[in-house]
């Protein structure tokens, strides 16, 4: 979505990716961002422009997420910035990232290899890999001693 609404250019000029930015955190020292960084963070989440900027948001949000579940978590909202809030907080909220932990541990115990003809090699790495790639995104990554003892492989024969 980000990529998407960096792409148009907003009422005021700005992209309008503007209305769902992130908030910079508290530790952020203005002078050492970039030009077009500052830019960004300097469109107002105030005022006419912004609740034109919002209406679009979330005009484009509604229609992205029609007749899907997501749809639930933002229905009377009516600020395009909120709506994304809300789907990030449903999304990606501390709730789903422990099922999702929960389910890369989950993969990683059960994932088993045992001939190219029923799980080729290249879908058992890539379970491995994502598998590896959430836990670190979490925060909980394995280290390279526990990455080689958590799966179960047979020799193909």
């Amino acid at each position: 979505m980000y990529i998407y609404l960096d792409s148009i250019v907003s009422k005021s000029g700005a992209r309008l990716s503007y209305v769902i930015r992130k908030d910079l955190g508290q530790d952020t020292k203005w002078d050492e961002l970039d030009r077009k960084t500052q830019q960004f963070y300097n469109a107002p989440l105030q005022g006419f422009t912004f609740i034109l900027d919002s209406k679009r948001v979330l005009t484009l949000l509604k229609e992205l997420c029609l007749d899907t579940e997501a749809e639930t978590w933002f229905r009377n909202i009516k600020c395009g910035r909120s709506a994304m809030k809300a789907l990030q907080l449903h999304y990606d909220g501390p709730d789903e990232s422990k099922r999702r932990k929960e389910e890369a541990r989950a993969k990683l115990k059960n994932i088993y290899y045992k001939r190219e003809g029923s799980f080729t090699l290249e879908k058992f790495v890539t379970n491995l890999f994502d598998a590896f790639q959430i836990l670190e995104k979490y925060g909980e990554p394995l280290y390279e001693e526990e990455k080689h003892k958590e799966p179960k492989c047979t020799p193909r024969i």
